[in-house]
């Protein structure tokens, strides 16, 4: 073997097959030459043989794993449960169908909580929560060629949160109403010293749901976390905390109950007591809009306005204040005319509650308020009674009285209090009220009075002619007849049934203005004892009105009384009945339905007064 050939021979046996030679031609050095080419194609044949095992390996093994990922496309992988509830190895359908049959009750049952120590329930339909069952399926189906999805389907995957649609707006309404419900408020400190002593209450914090965190909660844990529910809450500080209620004690109740305020209006001083302070004064938390000047914390010092300006009105000597007198209607002969009202003098209110308030917090000698006083005008003035369109005489009746000078005295003072009154349009007019309580002390005297048919004396006789006058009047003139009760027995100075008596509290005469125009009352007793009164408006009802013909008479009879202050009195007019009727007609001519009225008068029987012995 030449050196040259060393190599060769050895691939020769490393391959035991013999190379071709394509050239038979020596080198230089007299030896022969390899064919290279002809060694590499042989390299590749072999190659392609040893291959051939292993691509068809691969095949197999590639054509399983397609057909295990379309095998398990629609197959839900195992060991899968939603809420409790197994679906693994189900169809999508199967599964879709298993979740929305046993689940649709607990996705619409009521979810039980708590808040704070609350017990609380939301209603997932009104709170928007609903259950997908098909969305919750969805995503575990599906042709997958990840390792992973295969790995899932041998292996299992275990519980999946369910799928949820939440409708946003009614679950945070429905948690605000919850909280709304069933918050806990804080309560802040109070301070009083109505008593004229310093009386505080304890603050105490609050409790609030959280809305926009338990709504996130609520969202995760539906179908999810067993029940109850702890919602999520934050503590509410009150705005009155101990800190400031220290505060409020040591600079404005112990200031304010040191002593009492020396008011000063003009030349004339008075005090204001530690009592008459503490009974107007609150201490109260005030917004930043209406805090006093020098007002530190939530709580400062406000006060009832008008008990303090009455406490001080009650101080001031006769004469510092004065009334406003408003605009009036007054008679000039046979005239109706206007009398401007006067301008009063007045304690100004919020000038005295602002001196009041910065003296009642100094000490000593620095406890000194003023007063100012101011103009008060008249609540009514000429331009408002001149639209109630006063002037002439719309209504006017009289009756002749008796020759009692007590009951005189009585006609003529109830002819002094109504003369004047005015009854604007829509307003009813009251003569019990008009007149007030009838006592000797308020200026009434005793007269003859009929009561339950017997004579005798009471304080204000005679005020049944007024109002029967005064009936009339309004009648005429077309007011509305609100309550009137004619006498019991007929008196011939009466027109028959047309009768308003009075008894305090008990019989009242009422009259409503229906006209646009205000009326005025004028009333008066003539020297020849006629009792008068007229009602001055604008003419707007035109009435006709007529008294009809007596009849079922009754005759009177004799009463024996043992009453210590009985009267006898023979026997007078007898009894019957009358009926009478008006009808008003309006500017435009339009009448108004006819108004009949009727009235049963009993008999004016004797009295015979006997002693109780029968004497």
């Amino acid at each position: 073997m030449t050196p040259g050939a060393a190599p060769l021979e050895r691939e020769l046996e490393r391959t035991s097959e013999q190379v071709p030679v394509r050239s038979a031609r020596a080198g230089q050095d007299g030896t022969a030459r390899l064919d290279v080419r002809a060694l590499r194609r042989s390299r590749r044949r072999k190659l392609r043989r040893a291959l051939i095992p292993l691509v068809i390996t691969v095949a197999v093994l590639g054509g399983g794993y397609v057909g295990a990922a379309y095998y398990f496309a629609d197959l839900v992988p195992k060991d899968i449960t939603v809420a409790g509830v197994e679906i693994g190895g189900l169809t999508s359908q199967e599964a879709v169908a298993k979740l929305d049959q046993e689940l649709d009750t607990l996705s619409k049952a009521p979810i039980h909580a708590t808040l704070g120590e609350q017990d609380v329930v939301i209603d997932p339909l009104v709170a928007g929560l609903s259950f997908s069952a098909e969305s919750t399926v969805r995503p575990l189906v599906g042709l997958d060629f990840r390792p992973a999805r295969l790995w899932e389907h041998i292996t299992g995957l275990g519980p999946v949160k369910p799928a949820v649609v939440v409708d946003s707006t009614a679950l945070d309404t429905h948690l605000s109403d919850l909280a709304a419900q069933w918050d806990v408020p804080p309560v802040d400190a109070t301070l009083s010293v109505a008593t004229g002593a310093v009386v505080t209450t304890p603050p105490a914090s609050g409790l609030s749901l959280d809305v926009t965190t338990a709504s996130s909660y609520v969202r995760d844990n539906y179908l999810v976390t067993s029940q109850p529910w702890t919602l999520p809450t934050v503590a509410t500080l009150p705005l009155v905390d101990q800190a400031e209620l220290d505060r409020a004690v040591t600079e404005i109740a112990e200031p304010l109950l040191s002593g009492p305020v020396t008011v000063s209006v003009g030349d004339t001083t008075f005090e204001l007591s530690v009592g008459e302070l503490a009974a107007a004064a609150f201490i109260l938390p005030v917004s930043d809009a209406v805090r006093p000047d020098g007002a530190e914390g939530p709580l400062a010092l406000s006060w009832d306005v008008q008990l303090l300006v009455a406490a001080a009105a009650q101080a001031l000597p006769a004469g510092v204040t004065a009334n406003p007198a408003n605009a009036r209607f007054v008679f000039e002969g046979d005239q109706v005319v206007i009398k401007d009202g006067t301008p009063g003098t007045a304690l100004d209110p919020a000038g005295l509650a602002e001196s009041v308030a910065k003296a009642a917090l100094a000490e000593g000698s620095a406890r000194v308020a003023t007063a100012p006083l101011v103009t008060a005008d008249p609540a009514e003035g000429r331009a408002e009674l001149e639209k109630l369109g006063v002037k002439e005489v719309v209504g006017r009746f009289e009756t002749q009285a008796t020759n009692d000078y007590n009951r005189t005295r009585n006609l003529r003072k109830a002819a002094e209090i109504v003369t004047g009154m005015v009854v604007r349009p829509g307003e009813r007019f009251s003569l019990d009220q008009a007149l007030g309580h009838r006592s000797a002390e308020t200026g009434w005297f005793n007269a003859g009075v009929v009561v339950a048919g017997v004579s005798q004396d009471g304080i204000g006789g005679g005020l049944s002619q007024f109002s029967t006058t005064l009936y009339n009047a309004a009648h005429l003139a077309g007011m509305v007849d609100v309550a009137h009760t004619p006498h019991s027995n007929y008196f011939s100075r009466y027109p028959m049934g047309r009768e308003a008596t009075i008894w305090e509290g008990e019989i009242d005469n009422v009259f409503e203005n229906d006209t646009p125009y205000g009326v005025v009352l004028r009333a008066g007793v003539t020297d020849g004892l006629k009792v008068w009164v007229e009602l001055w408006s604008t003419k707007y009802w035109s009435v006709e009105a007529e008294i009809g013909a007596p009849h079922s008479y009754v005759a009177p009879k004799t009463i024996e009384s043992t009453a210590a202050d009985c009267k006898p009195q023979s026997a007078g007019s007898s009894g019957f009945q009358v009926e009478y009727w008006r009808i008003k007609t309006d500017p435009q001519g339009a009448a108004q339905p006819k108004e009949t009225w009727t009235w049963r008068y009993s008999p004016m029987n004797a009295i015979v007064c006997k002693t109780a012995t029968g004497g």
